[in-house]
């Protein structure tokens, strides 16, 4: 099996030996490892430059560190060039520059995924150890995609906010299904957790849920969990999502994944009615 990988850094001197050398160690040696430099200002070119074998693209500085949309640009850039050294690649794993992952990461996902019985797995990922997971949802941070689920998704990132979502919802659509797998755990250096109790990243995502197609009902629900924990945050993100519905503008994904955004969470609401109507 060939494996690519790729990895976007900005500012990152804290965490990024780690992380190479968390590679470096793989049992299954990946065929191109490519660190994409989006503008850092510290020391973290210096340090990859080390590194012999790892490719470093670096990108122009924009003064300022763009998440979701930034690090898909990156990753795309980063990509062009791992395949351009690899045509024949089987695995592409975006991995972030703060993650540690286990020795066998990448020989035990990609047994994972070639077993007879997982042939219609495209997306997966480790999980994040110490933090709660979805299973259904591959962490963003270190996600493995097969060749054809990463052709039929467009073969590439969505450069928006929000872009991990999009790519289980578009594999979904494709009749892929996505795995976080529960035993296999990597570490990250840079808590996620609770980010979205930040009234900045509930804006953003109240905005992206609509950019994603989500039902108003799902959208509202999300934001109401909040409530509890931080109100202000629950209350901008109902705000920006509904503030955004009133301009179609907003909706810049292909037509035909809406549709099936569309039926896929009517159908999930429906069943959460008929569960509470069995309680």
């Amino acid at each position: 099996m060939r494996i690519i990988v790729v990895t976007p850094a900005r500012n990152e001197e804290q965490f990024i030996e780690d992380t190479i050398l968390s590679v470096q160690n793989q049992t299954l040696q990946p065929a191109a490892y490519v660190v994409v430099d989006d503008g850092s200002v510290d020391g973290t070119t210096q340090i990859v430059q080390r590194f012999k074998w790892v490719r470093l693209l670096s990108l122009r500085n924009r003064g300022y560190r763009y998440r979701g949309a930034g690090v898909a640009t990156a990753v795309n850039r980063g990509f062009e060039e791992a395949e351009s050294r690899v045509p024949d690649w089987d695995f592409f794993c975006k991995l972030d520059a703060d993650i540690i992952l286990p020795p066998n990461y990448f020989e035990k996902l990609t047994a994972i995924m070639t077993a007879p019985s997982n042939k219609r797995l495209g997306i997966a990922s480790g999980v994040v150890k110490g933090e709660k997971t979805n299973l259904e949802h591959p962490r963003g941070a270190a996600r493995f995609y097969r060749r054809q689920c990463w052709e039929d998704i467009g073969g590439r990132l969505a450069e928006i906010h929000g872009w991990d979502t999009y790519s289980d919802l578009r594999a979904r659509q494709f009749r892929w299904y996505t795995r976080g797998i529960q035993d296999l755990q990597v570490i990250q250096q840079r808590p996620t957790a609770g980010r979205e109790h930040h009234l900045s990243v509930a804006f953003q995502l109240g905005r992206i849920m609509y950019i994603l197609g989500y039902h108003p009902l799902v959208a509202y629900s999300r934001a109401l969990k909040l409530i509890t924990k931080n109100p202000l945050a629950s209350l901008v993100m109902a705000l920006s999502y509904t503030v955004v519905r009133m301009d179609s503008q907003y909706r810049i994904l292909p037509s035909e994944y809406y549709e099936y955004v569309h039926i896929e969470q009517k159908q999930r609401i429906r069943d959460v009615i008929r569960k509470l109507r069995l309680k």
